[in-house]
């Protein structure tokens, strides 16, 4: 059964039964309402007797009697908070659509309904705004109650409104619901924004969308409060109607204020434009409560819709003239704002002019309708902002990554430039020298850095360079040289040693771990002597010989030089005796001279073939140095030959140094006679003759 129905039952019986009843006007003499259009809604005020209770403390008893009633005009309003008693007779035919409800303002804190019943019997229902909303469950913004049948009944309402003017008609059910549409349908959209802003604001912590859903919500609710208040809160009454709706409206503009400083960053960037916004707002709320609070006589000025919205469409004006400026100076995402503070304005003025009949009063709802789009507008231009923001965030972070890789790319090409000089250096100045010293780079080393230590040294030298270089171009001779030297100096590194340095065609190397090191390596240097000579056989080169002197000894390695020119070299005696060691390969017909000294330092040294060569005087040395020929690097004939004869030939070297020549002759004879190329047998042979013919 349909819930007004039910009503009507009720209040029927009610009426019936009902006592108190008291003695009423006669019908004939009270004004008579002709519902006859379910489609449109009658106006009470103006076609109803009327009674001032300027106490409030009368009753339908003492005022059913009264003779104090007169017609009422439909302009026609009390004083503040006073009380007005109105009465009327209404009749509907049978076939009218639906029900008939009694509607007032919002404004009306209290409205009580009598119903006489026969002229004697009244019931009272209460659907003022204090009332709670299952009282008046009506659709529809305003109170209204469901009033049964009409014919032959007088009605009286007792009205009393707060700071509102009174209003009091008939409509039907189905006109309440038309009513009540847009309202329905703006809520349902308003709620559905605040879920999607309060949504997006939750996923991407913005302040805006946070703004946004807040002032939604404040629409919102007022929406629901409006249009929907018996459906959601049946039992609740609220505080008088302006209040509620005023500090709600009040906070939809404080939010939409906050959200246009935080958008465009008022305070932080445009202080001036902060101020005269703020200002505007201020004054709209102003407008909003004061306006409330005017005497009713000011019902011109109250009535003017223009008056409370002008301060706010001033207010969005400038809120556009802003976000215009904003976006015209790139921000895109102001265009939106823009729009939609446009859309506000224009919704207000289309309100305005509805409310003044220069409109179709449908459009009054404009900006009902106009929130949530214009709410809308502002969650994409957030949205766009924050994609914007993210972009040039991308932007910034891509152009961070190139800067960073540029610096990164020049930090190598400074590493790649620095290795490469530290290599060019390293040719100049070995990192072996380098470690020597106890030194990571060559720009640790400074003047007069050294270190003393044990160590052998090779000189080596090129028998017949000068004579050879003469008979080469500059260029030749230069090409020749570092022909010889690729294939010399990798080899002393291979077996532990460095270069110290080229003398020309000679070459000091220095090798700090073992003496071995350096034998290995100038017997190596030896056979890759006849592999260079092939290949310069095969070029029409002639063939070189080199002789190298080897000792052992105590050295010192250091920097030399002034500030502005430093050299690393080695001073030592050990590298003089090398050199003339070399120098003696010339003499005995030798390629390895090794001194006694090196010899001694040898792990196992009958793993060379070495022969004793005796003392020899060596130019600018003092002391006498035992020496041997190491045989190792000859040719693989010649070196089988001083193998098998290598115990003659230290028999002979002994006969040699005990004076007995003419045995040293006789056994150095016998070497040299087996091989033509014992130029070493056949030299100490000679020098053995010699001393016997002195003698």
């Amino acid at each position: 059964m349909p819930k007004w129905c039910f009503g009507s039952i009720v209040l029927a019986a009610v009426l019936t039964l009902a006592p108190g009843a008291v003695a009423l006007a006669a019908p004939g003499q009270v004004p008579m309402l002709d519902l006859v259009d379910g489609s449109r809604a009658y106006p009470v005020l103006g076609h109803a007797d009327v009674l001032d209770d300027p106490t409030g403390t009368l009753d339908v008893g003492d005022v059913a009697p009264s003779v104090a009633f007169r017609p009422g005009s439909p302009d026609s309003q009390p004083p503040d908070d006073a009380v007005r008693w109105y009465r009327f007779r209404a009749t509907a035919p049978p076939a009218s659509s639906g029900p008939w409800f009694l509607v007032t303002s919002r404004g009306c804190s209290d409205a009580d309904l009598y119903v006489s019943n026969a002229g004697r019997v009244v019931a009272h229902r209460s659907f003022g705004y204090r009332a709670p909303y299952a009282q008046h469950p009506a659709p529809g913004r305003n109170p209204a109650i469901d009033v049964p049948e009409l014919t032959s009944r007088t009605l009286y309402v007792r009205l009393r409104c707060e700071r509102r003017t009174q209003a009091l008609y008939f409509a039907t059910g189905e006109w309440l619901l038309n009513d009540a549409l847009p309202g329905s349908i703006a809520t349902t959209a308003m709620l559905v924004l605040v879920a999607l802003a309060a949504g997006l604001a939750f996923l991407t912590r913005s302040r805006s969308y946070a703004l946004i859903a807040l002032s939604g919500a404040m629409r919102a609710i007022e929406y629901l409060s409006s249009w929907n208040a018996a459906r959601w809160f049946p039992a609740v009454t609220l505080p008088p109607a302006f209040l509620t709706h005023d500090v709600l409206y009040a906070a939809f503009l404080a939010m939409q204020w906050l959200f246009y400083d935080t958008f465009f960053h008022l305070r932080a960037q445009r202080k001036r434009a902060a101020q005269i916004v703020g200002a505007g707002f201020a004054v709209a709320c102003a407008c909003v409560f004061g306006q409330e609070f005017l005497p009713l006589g000011w019902q011109a000025i109250r009535a003017a819709p223009f008056i409370e919205n002008l301060p706010l469409e001033l207010s969005y004006g400038a809120v556009t003239a802003i976000a215009v400026s904003v976006a015209r100076a790139g921000n895109r995402s102001a265009w939106f704002v823009a729009a939609g503070t446009t859309l506000f304005i224009a919704s207000l003025l289309v309100t305005d002019a509805a409310g003044l009949s220069l409109l179709p009063h449908s459009l009054i709802w404009a900006w009902d309708f106009a929130i949530p789009l214009d709410l809308m507008l502002f969650v994409l231009g957030v949205g766009d902002q924050l994609r914007q923001t993210s972009l040039a965030r991308e932007r910034a972070l891509q152009e961070k990554d190139a800067a960073q890789a540029g610096l990164v790319a020049e930090q190598r090409r400074h590493i790649s430039e620095v290795e490469r000089r530290n290599v060019s250096f390293a040719r100049f100045v070995p990192r072996e020298f380098l470690r020597q010293l106890d030194k990571a780079e060559i720009v640790d080393i400074g003047l007069g850095d050294h270190v003393e230590r044990d160590m052998a040294v090779i000189f080596t030298d090129i028998r017949g360079f000068t004579p050879l270089a003469e008979r080469l171009s500059p260029a030749e001779t230069f090409a020749f040289l570092n022909a010889y030297l690729a294939r010399a100096g990798p080899l002393v590194r291979a077996h532990g040693g460095f270069v110290d340095k080229y003398i020309g065609d000679a070459i000091v190397a220095l090798f700090p771990d073992r003496a071995s090191d350096a034998l290995d390596a100038a017997i190596a240097l030896q056979r890759e002597v006849r592999r260079f000579n092939e290949d310069r056989a095969r070029n029409g080169g002639e063939p070189i010989a080199v002789g190298i002197g080897m000792h052992f000894g105590r050295m010192m390695l250091g920097t030399i030089g002034e500030p502005e020119r430093i050299e690393t070299t080695v001073i030592a005696d050990a590298v003089n005796v090398a050199s003339r060691l070399e120098g003696m390969t010339k003499v005995f017909g030798a390629s390895i001279i090794a001194s006694a000294s090196l010899v001694a330092q040898l792990a196992d040294g009958s793993a060379y073939c070495l022969r004793p060569l005796g003392t020899l005087s060596l130019r600018g040395h003092e002391r006498p140095e035992d020496a041997y020929e190491a045989a190792d690097g000859d040719s693989s004939e010649l070196l089988l030959h001083k193998r098998c004869t290598l115990d003659t030939f230290k028999a002979a070297a002994a006969a040699y140094s005990d004076a007995d020549y003419t045995l040293s002759r006789l056994l150095f004879g016998e070497v040299a006679d087996m091989h033509v190329l014992d130029r070493v047998a056949a030299y100490l042979r000679d020098r053995s003759e010699s001393l016997i013919a002195a003698l």
